[in-house]
């Protein structure tokens, strides 16, 4: 489409025009430069602007499709982990061993998780802030150690992940707590 109007500015090589019916549009220079304020005709400049726009929802539907996939798969439990002290709590970690959600049991369980936050933890950092809190709390206290009770940990995987408590061993060991782990056969390690 060729255009005619008065320049008004110059760029590279397309001119800004003002036509007489007050449109501001830029059209393409041919061989000889116009001066600013003088009529001039030429093709309308159009931007190919059409592939950047495709690439533009490409990239962004692919932004959208990742994002999805990866909240997806951060927020689907693969593993449930049940620690019984007295208070009784249950875990739900992703495939990363990141706790996602957790919730009490009992009464007790529920005191335990008002005053600590657990989500996107390691269940290793979990279960040791569970068991200090529980200190805390005086659900284990010298008696509980004399009297020889048990710290039960009951870890269900519906994958084959392996879950790292050896922080969590460490402290039940330096506390002379008894701990008893039992692990589901979806789980070796």
């Amino acid at each position: 489409m060729i255009k005619t109007g008065i320049v008004i500015n110059i760029m590279n090589k397309k001119a800004g025009i003002m036509t007489s019916g007050g449109e501001f549009v830029y059209i393409k220079i041919s061989k000889t430069l116009p001066n600013v304020g003088e009529i001039y005709t030429g093709k309308l400049f159009r931007k190919n602007i059409s592939l950047c726009k495709y690439a533009i929802v490409a990239a962004s539907i692919m932004f959208i499709f990742i994002s999805s996939v990866s909240a997806y798969a951060y927020y689907t439990p693969v593993s449930t982990i049940i620690l019984s002290i007295n208070p009784s709590i249950s875990i739900k970690a992703n495939r990363w061993n990141k706790i996602i959600s957790s919730k009490p049991l009992n009464s007790d369980g529920a005191l335990l998780l008002k005053k600590i936050k657990l989500e996107n933890k390691s269940i290793d950092s979990g279960l040791g802030l569970l068991v200090k809190e529980a200190k805390t709390e005086n659900f284990i206290n010298r008696k509980y150690v004399n009297d020889k009770r048990v710290i039960s940990v009951d870890i269900k995987s519906n994958k084959n992940i392996s879950i790292d408590i050896s922080n969590f061993k460490n402290t039940i060991d330096n506390d002379n707590l008894n701990v008893k782990i039992d692990v589901s056969s979806g789980n070796n390690k």
